[in-house]
């Protein structure tokens, strides 16, 4: 198994910061220790979780003064032959292929088998004849991130091999078989238990065996697409499917779609929130409609009928706020209906009569709702002094929707209601963030806020002052702090952090 430390590209790892932490430890016990020669150092190295290309880059980069007269030859010629280092290396799970020498790729049978086993990218790296090797292969199996398309092509053709494939891809294996293992009712049997959509790659003969299509589904229900058509009509195959993924539908057989008994239940047992494909007179059916929508089905896709139908439409838009869009002008008038649908969704209200959009105590009821900040105000109240402070102070980041978006007194109250909703302001009036004054009172409010404004204000030290004094997070290690931005000027400004430091002494204890 392949190590974190090591992927494909060893420079980006021979730069990490783990890598560094983890050399350096061993650079000291190599400078103040004398005794240890390039090889133990190697394996200490390696049963830390360094691979050998990393550890090469480094010891090449050693000065002189720290090899001996036999460790100035090349590197990699030193381990080549030292099976010991060698099969460490291999049991950790590192690419060691290419360091081998040819002596111990033909010789040392155990070593090899070792190395493909723990890392598939050592087979890849092997000649030809060792590619080809059956047992070789079949230890290859055994380990993970494999890809059978590097495997020679001949071998699918051994009984031994394809069972050993058999679960090694997600995606399946039957599509890399020959023809007759297509037809090889076992086999097959095999593959579709571990992934459903090797059916798709069965003999059409096998695709209509009812043991095997419902063992497919079993693994994943969407392979019921490859069944024959007779298959798709069998009611306990299609269940089964359906069970395993709701995907199987539609390919269920356009006569199972017709039973109302099925599709009923169907609907009682699974989420289904489309019915394509089914019979026209089921979709004008009442319950079918309205497990449908219960399950999920949006409004938008009822027959028209039902979108009068309270309800339906009550129980859509509680799922779905946006869902009154689609309802009838009268449920439009229907407070509970409009309740329920900006609750669930604020900016639900645009669809709402104009009645409610106007009344203002409703709208500041809504504000209180989920995702309030989202919520729909109409044109006329935008305007509206008395009605837009109410609803800042409910949820400050509805003020960048009204026309007081660059008044300073609203962005304060709005501030105090939701501080982080200056983040979205300031994409409005980014030159309110350049005013001192501004500053003073946003800090006041809340200390990390002082992040939103440009460097003069960050080395105002009356505005960093006081923005610690107001800091909510000068001691919580997960959140943001003022003292991240405070400018870097007024930290080399030893009698100002002195009165930093007594200003976070005095609010500690």
């Amino acid at each position: 198994m392949q190590t974190s430390d090591e992927g494909n590209d060893d420079v980006l790892c021979f730069k990490s910061e783990k890598f560094l932490s983890k050399l350096s430890v061993l650079y000291e016990d190599y400078l103040m220790n004398t005794t240890p020669s390039s090889r133990e150092l190697f394996l200490q190295a390696i049963r830390r979780g360094l691979s050998i290309n990393i550890l090469l880059n480094y010891l090449e980069s050693l000065p002189s003064s720290h090899r001996t007269d036999e460790e100035e030859q090349d590197y990699s010629e030193l381990i080549s032959n030292d099976r010991e280092l060698l099969m460490v290396a291999a049991q950790t799970g590192h690419s060691i292929t290419e360091y081998i020498s040819d002596e111990l790729l033909v010789s040392d049978r155990e070593l090899i088998l070792t190395a493909v086993r723990n890392n598939f990218r050592n087979y890849i790296m092997l000649d030809d004849d060792l590619q080809n090797d059956k047992f070789v292969i079949l230890e290859a199996l055994k380990g993970t991130k494999i890809a059978l398309n590097q495997l020679p092509f001949e071998v699918f053709s051994d009984r031994e091999v394809m069972e050993a494939c058999i679960g090694v891809e997600l995606s399946g294996c039957l599509d890399y078989f020959n023809d007759d293992a297509r037809e090889d009712r076992d086999l097959v049997l095999k593959c579709v238990r571990a992934c459903g959509n090797d059916l798709n790659h069965a003999s059409d003969l096998l695709r209509s065996d009812r043991e095997i299509v419902l063992e497919a589904v079993k693994s994943n229900g969407g392979s019921l697409k490859f069944a024959s058509q007779s298959l798709k009509s069998d009611k306990v195959i299609a269940l089964e499917a359906m069970n395993n993924s709701l995907e199987a539908f539609p390919f269920i057989s356009k006569d199972l779609k017709q039973d109302e008994e099925f599709i009923n239940h169907c609907l009682d047992n699974f989420k289904i929130t489309s019915l394509k494909g089914i019979n026209d007179s089921l979709m004008k059916n009442r319950n079918v409609v309205m497990n449908l929508v219960r399950n999920g089905m949006s409004l938008s896709v009822t027959p028209e009928g039902f979108r009068c139908d309270r309800e339906i439409v009550l129980t859509a838009v509680a799922r779905r706020g946006s869902d009154l869009q689609f309802a009838s002008d009268d449920l439009k008038m229907d407070e509970e209906i409009i309740r329920t649908a900006v609750k669930q969704n604020s900016s639900a209200l645009e669809y709402a009569h104009e009645s409610f959009q106007l009344n203002k105590e409703f709208v500041l009821d809504s504000i209180g709702s989920k995702d309030s900040e989202n919520c729909y105000l109409h044109p006329d109240l935008t305007g509206n002094r008395d009605f837009v402070l109410e609803a800042i102070r409910k949820n400050g980041y509805l003020l960048h929707k009204t026309k007081f978006k660059d008044d300073f007194d609203m962005i304060i109250e709005a501030c105090k209601s939701n501080p982080f909703s200056l983040f979205k302001l300031k994409l409005f009036q980014p030159g309110l963030f350049h005013n001192k004054s501004f500053a003073l009172q946003v800090v006041a409010i809340s200390g990390p806020l002082l992040q939103l404004f440009d460097e003069r204000i960050k080395r105002d030290k009356e505005v960093v002052l006081t923005a610690l004094e107001h800091d909510e997070n000068l001691f919580n290690i997960h959140g943001i702090s003022s003292l991240t931005s405070i400018s870097p000027e007024l930290i080399k400004d030893r009698e100002f952090m002195s009165e930093v430091v007594e200003l976070i002494r005095r609010k500690r204890f």
